[in-house]
């Protein structure tokens, strides 16, 4: 019962988010002086955002699979952003070490930034990670919640496919 009270929640809170304009949050990126912000591609991409944590096992895979995926939006309109609110273990900032660690281990070729204990409660994360944002070109949340690669792709693939 409290499992099915659960996701009735999350079901409940993602469903809110979705259709809202993206506020401004901003990231410390991996290796740059310059933030990693919400609000600089709308007008031009659709953004992926990642949140996750070192030690997360399930964020640690999902980062594997959206490498499997990345290659096929890499030259398109899409932003793709692995957003950390810890390190490797809990309560560890995301500092410049952890990040480059984190780039390094999942073979990462999209921006790697981190905001210690940000976890995407802005966009309604009920505290659960692997949590995905996917923001339309318009700045509009299309989808959040846990998503697995193959069904960010799709969501990504069908926004893209609006725009042509």
């Amino acid at each position: 019962m409290k499992a099915l009270l659960a996701s009735l929640f999350f079901v409940f809170v993602t469903q809110a988010v979705a259709d809202e304009r993206i506020g401004q949050v901003c990231y410390d990126q991996l290796g740059s002086r310059t933030q990693f912000c919400t609000q600089d591609n709308v007008g031009s991409k659709v953004q992926v955002l990642i949140y996750n944590a070192g030690w997360c096992s399930p964020c640690n895979d999902e980062m594997d699979e959206l490498g499997d995926i990345y290659p096929e939006f890499q030259n398109s309109a899409v932003v793709f952003a692995s957003l950390s609110g810890e390190g490797y273990s809990h309560g560890a900032k995301p500092d410049q070490a952890f990040l480059q660690s984190w780039k390094t281990k999942h073979n990462i070729k999209f921006t790697v930034a981190g905001k210690y204990k940000d976890f995407g409660g802005i966009f309604g994360n009920p505290g659960s990670i692997p949590f995905a944002v996917i923001v339309d070109k318009a700045g509009t949340i299309s989808s959040s919640g846990y998503m697995s690669a193959s069904q960010i792709a799709s969501k990504v693939r069908a926004l893209l496919a609006q725009d042509e």
